[in-house]
This record gives structure tokens, C-alpha cells and sequence, in this order.
């Protein structure tokens, strides 16, 4: 192996891991986002309403 495989694999596996990190991110970005619009549903208290507890 030679440096260029050397460093085009350092490479790949910090992409990899960025990308993996980027997309918890944004999955618990959404979660958030859901539980928001969840508890302001609960709050108003429609009770047709199916994300109401």
C-alpha cells in the first residue's frame, strides 16, 4: 500500500462517519420537530385530533 490508499481510505471513513452523524442529526431533528407539533396538538385539546393523548 502506498500513501495515496493510505490517505484515500482516512478519507472514505471520515465521510462515511460524517454522513452517519448527519443523518442522526437530522432523525432526531425530526423527532424533535414531531414531540412539537405533538404537545402543541395536546395543548390546543382538539380531541378528533389522533396525535392527541
Amino acid at each position: 500500500m502506498n500513501w495515496l490508499d493510505i490517505i484515500l481510505m482516512i478519507v472514505i471513513l471520515a465521510e462515511v462517519v460524517i454522513i452517519i452523524n448527519l443523518l442522526g442529526l437530522i432523525r432526531a431533528q425530526t423527532r424533535r420537530l414531531y414531540w412539537l407539533v405533538k404537545n402543541a396538538r395536546t395543548v390546543m385539546g382538539n380531541p378528533d385530533d389522533k396525535y392527541s393523548v
